[in-house]
């Protein structure tokens, strides 16, 4: 565990930052700048464990190249989103309740670390290896296929809530006719495209299977906790009695996008 707690030092991962950050949101019961506190944190970690741990290979610049790519495009789009919409269904429930809102605040440094953790070890860790290896190859293709599709289904999701014609109903063009969550899709595939191209550079088993916490928990955290199963039940709750919406549910794949199911709703 000695290297966690390094990488957590270097990476300046602390309470106090986010607390400072509370300090404003929680009293006013804002979200407004989690997402965006979230982004940056990303950028400035990745970037100096980046610049304490050199000399580097293309790879390991290759891959902090990547986070800030992902964490710059997400977090801007992110802070527009609830400048626009003026709030974050997520936290409806959550900032009304004081202890509970900063104690998503002060989790938000360790959702930072465990999404960063391949390319930190890297960083860190990492056999400085000059040449290309098919996992390379295969991380950055799951990458950029992951990157297009959630840029992509962000847009078509924006341009859709935009159209005042389209006011009180749901998406279900371009990516979203394959996907209930397309943006998730590419959110996942993102990570495991980072995993890919970190983790055939650690010395150790261990290492490893630490990189692997990554997508596992992106993939578990969409799929189970604040993605998914939130989107779902907001769904239920204002489309559940239609038939469009029972039948785009049972035609269309939760997450991958896939051709749609045969399957008729009575």
């Amino acid at each position: 565990m000695e290297f966690l707690r390094d990488i957590a030092g270097s990476s300046d991962c602390r309470l106090p930052r986010y607390w400072l950050s509370a300090l404003y949101a929680v009293p006013i019961q804002n979200e407004r700048y989690f997402d965006l506190t979230g982004s940056i944190t990303f950028a400035l970690v990745s970037l100096l464990v980046y610049s304490i741990n050199g000399p580097v290979s293309w790879r390991e610049s290759l891959l902090t190249m990547l986070v800030w790519l992902w964490c710059i495009r997400l977090g801007v789009f992110l802070f527009l989103r609830i400048i626009e919409c003026r709030d974050d269904k997520r936290f409806k429930e959550i900032r009304v309740n004081a202890l509970r809102f900063l104690g998503v605040w002060s989790i938000q440094g360790l959702w930072v670390l465990l999404t960063v953790l391949p390319v930190l070890l890297t960083l860190k860790h990492g056999a400085h290896s000059p040449q290309v290896s098919p996992l390379d190859i295969a991380g950055v293709s799951l990458w950029v296929i992951g990157y297009a599709m959630e840029v992509t289904a962000d847009y078509q999701k924006t341009q859709f809530r935009r159209d005042e014609s389209k006011k009180g109903q749901f998406i279900q063009s371009g990516l979203w006719f394959y996907s209930r969550h397309p943006n998730y899709c590419g959110e996942i595939m993102i990570w495991f495209g980072v995993f890919c191209v970190s983790v055939h550079t650690l010395p150790t088993t261990s290492l490893k299977c630490w990189a692997a916490v990554s997508p596992v928990f992106v993939a578990f955290l969409l799929m189970f906790v604040s993605g998914v199963p939130l989107l779902e039940t907001q769904a239920e709750e204002r489309w559940g009695k239609t038939k469009a919406w029972q039948e785009y549910k049972a035609q269309t794949s939760m997450v991958l996008p896939m051709p749609k199911h045969k399957t008729k709703v009575a």
